[in-house]
């Protein structure tokens, strides 16, 4: 059954398969330096979404006292400037612009002059934010944990590797282990990049992630006739490749410029996020299953393989796609 269930997420995710990934989460953070005065860091995507362009919206009482700067960090683009209000932000409302025709989601970050910190994640069903004056930490973990399942559930990549775990597991109890592992591996070196304590090129990271999943679609394709080591060892393959997946899961929390005071508990709210997404995903799968093989049974003849081509396809062209930009990042 749980093979059988892997073919409903495909059609799942046919929309947005032919990327890994929509657009990295943005960043606007306000800090107040006087009385009615901001300074503005804007960071967003070097890459748009059918041309679009991210811009944030202020409220008409607000205006620039400074030209933007602009510099390049890593996969986005960094733009500074200071402004003006007339009138307190707090009660007011902010907004990007763009959000609802690239699918991609924002931090909103507004630190005020006594050190009180708000923030709150949006995206293109609710593109604004009305800024209260205080936020209690629950709402803060609820934030990092909304990243966190948007995240895995943008990340067609991530959910690709996990499903072709699932088909090369029997059995639930191997199955729980498996995914146990894959979390322990990804949890540790989310940590360490987070922390400061390792750092990677993004570029390399993206291609060995789309290796993983094309390792596995090709024992994948095999793996019933002999019983390949992969599919015997699992969860050694689980954690293994759960380390890496970690590095990108990481690259989520670099992209919003996370600060060092929000760390612990955007790591752990981020994390649970991530689990949560992803127990939902095959939670989803399985349920759909149940329906399926109730109603749809010959679908399942051709399902299995369908699913595991359409995998290595997948893999195979971000493979190429992804070691170009590592070769030309080197």
């Amino acid at each position: 059954m749980i093979k059988r269930s892997l073919v409903f997420c495909l059609l799942m995710m046919m929309v947005g398969l032919t990327q890994a990934h929509k657009l990295a989460p943005s960043l606007l953070q306000l800090t107040e330096m006087t009385s009615g005065q901001f300074e503005v860091v804007w960071k967003s995507p070097k890459l748009s979404s059918a041309g679009q362009k991210l811009e944030p919206v202020f409220p008409n009482h607000c205006r620039a006292n400074s030209e933007p700067t602009m510099e390049k960090q890593g996969t986005g683009i960094i733009w500074r400037w200071l402004i003006s209000c007339e009138q307190p932000l707090s009660g007011e409302t902010v907004t990007v612009r763009g959000m609802a025709t690239t699918g991609t989601a924002t931090l909103v970050k507004v630190v005020w002059q006594n050190g009180n910190t708000i923030q709150k994640l949006i995206n293109a069903r609710t593109p604004q934010m009305i800024i209260p004056e205080q936020q209690a930490t629950g709402q803060v973990m609820a934030e990092y944990i909304a990243l966190g399942a948007e995240h895995i559930w943008l990340g067609v990549d991530h959910l690709l590797f996990v499903l072709a775990l699932v088909m090369l597991v029997p059995g639930t109890r191997k199955l729980v282990w498996t995914i146990t592992a894959f979390t322990i591996g990804h949890s540790i070196t989310l940590s360490l990049v987070s922390l400061g304590y390792m750092n990677f090129p993004v570029s390399l990271v993206e291609f060995a992630i789309a290796l993983s999943i094309l390792v596995l679609a090709i024992e994948l394709a095999s793996a019933e006739q002999s019983g390949h080591w992969i599919s015997r060892h699992s969860w050694l393959v689980a954690v293994s490749f759960g380390l890496l997946h970690g590095m990108g899961f990481a690259g989520a929390l670099r992209e919003v410029g996370l600060p060092a005071a929000d760390i612990p508990l955007a790591l752990f709210s981020f994390n649970i996020g991530i689990e949560l997404g992803q127990v939902a995903f095959i939670g989803l799968c399985l349920s759909l299953t149940m329906l399926f093989v109730r109603y749809a049974q010959p679908v399942f003849a051709i399902g299995r393989w369908l699913l595991v081509y359409t995998i290595g396809s997948l893999a195979g062209f971000w493979c190429i796609e992804r070691g170009l930009s590592a070769l030309t990042a080197v």
